[in-house]
């Protein structure tokens, strides 16, 4: 039954915890870690994990996290040169990230820096920052309160709002975008998305099919609502059950299916078997030329079934458009908007690659050229 789950799975797979080897090397002081800093060589005294990453403090921390904590971080990726290729702050499980951190984070220290040699010659420096206590469990983590509700979908499995939220309940088919801190029933947190966007789900018979606890839950609340799950370990296979809090962080109507899959009569031709219309737009701006790049917010849907197609609200990421002639009907198109614009379009295959093999019809909404 574990399959019926599928966001639970995500989260839970290889979260296997790996400890650190005990040595016998002696601490360095302070003012070596300051020196060696500088130096991206690993040093004779660099110690070494089960896995075979070498690893060096560059300053020592202070009090221990817990391993069901969750912690900041601020990692640094370096080239073998000291060039910093990527660097920013995150929020990791300490017993319950993957597995390269787990070889780490439970054995560092409030205040802690390391460099870790990892692969294809990058050098990675974790620094922990803090503990990130909007992440610990709930007091109620083990077991549900006396006026939980049960949901007939999945026997055993409670719930309760917390937060009702506002407006009204979703449809069916509709599109949300749903945020999920996770903790075994024991108080571990085992991940959560809050510092994210979150994910994205669509309410249907698909959905309901795969994943009915969630399904079930998340068609009884309201945008904005909060709730909290307990889902017993005998209805996961597994040896622990979870508690899992719930923010249906709000309904995304941009991904609705378009009223008129068909073109209306007063929609512009842009040629024979492709239209348009435009909905909003910003006073005073130019129309786009060729060879103008702009980034665009778009969702297409098969023109015959309503079936979603491609989204950039589903990836969470700006489509990049160069409006050039390898675009084909596209170019005619995006030449006649401007940034700023809102438009529907709708596309017959004959005026497609012929690789797309259906009509389209797309939503898009186009920012600024890039």
């Amino acid at each position: 039954m574990f399959h019926k789950f599928w966001p639970i799975f995500i989260f839970l797979t290889g979260c296997a915890s790996a400890s650190l080897p005990a040595t016998n090397v002696p601490e360095t002081p302070v003012e070596a870690l300051d020196h060696e800093a500088d130096s991206m060589i690993i040093p004779e005294h660099a110690q070494r994990t089960p896995s075979g990453y070498a690893y060096m403090t560059l300053h020592p921390g202070g009090e221990k996290p817990l391993p069901t904590d969750a912690v900041r971080v601020h990692l640094k990726v370096l080239t073998v040169e000291g060039t910093v290729v990527d660097e920013n702050d995150a929020t990791l499980a300490v017993s319950h990230s993957t597995p390269f951190f787990e070889e780490f984070l439970p054995q560092m220290a409030i205040g802690e820096k390391i460099r870790v040699w990892g692969d294809q010659a990058r050098i990675w420096e974790i620094e922990m920052l803090s503990v990130d206590a909007h992440f610990r469990a709930p007091e109620d983590v083990s077991a549900p309160p006396a006026d939980a509700l049960s949901l007939p979908e999945a026997a055993g499995v409670r719930y309760r709002v917390l937060d009702a939220g506002h407006g009204e309940k979703p449809k069916p088919g509709q599109a949300l975008r749903v945020q999920a801190t996770r903790w075994k029933d024991t108080g571990e947190i085992l991940e959560s998305n809050r510092d994210s966007r979150g994910m994205v789900i669509f309410l249907t018979e698909e959905a309901t099919q795969v994943d009915p606890v969630h399904d079930a839950v998340l068609r009884e609340l309201n945008e904005g609502a909060h709730a909290r799950l307990w889902i017993p370990a005998e209805m996961l296979g597994a040896g622990f059950g979870i508690t899992e809090d719930l923010w249906l962080v709000e309904y995304l109507h941009g991904l609705d299916v378009p009223t008129e899959l068909a073109a209306p009569a007063d929609a512009q031709i842009v040629e024979p078997d492709a239209a348009w219309m435009r909905f909003e737009t910003r006073t005073g701006a130019e129309n786009l030329k060729e060879n103008d790049a702009v980034a665009v917010e778009m969702t297409c849907w098969n023109g015959a079934t309503g079936a979603l197609v491609d989204s950039s609200i589903v990836r969470d990421k700006h489509d990049i458009m160069e409006i050039k002639p390898a675009l084909g009907v596209w170019q005619k198109i995006m030449m006649a908007a401007a940034p700023g614009d809102i438009f529907m379009t709708w596309i017959k295959t004959s005026a497609l690659p012929e690789q797309v093999n259906m009509d389209l019809v797309c939503r898009v909404k186009v920012f600024e050229k890039v």
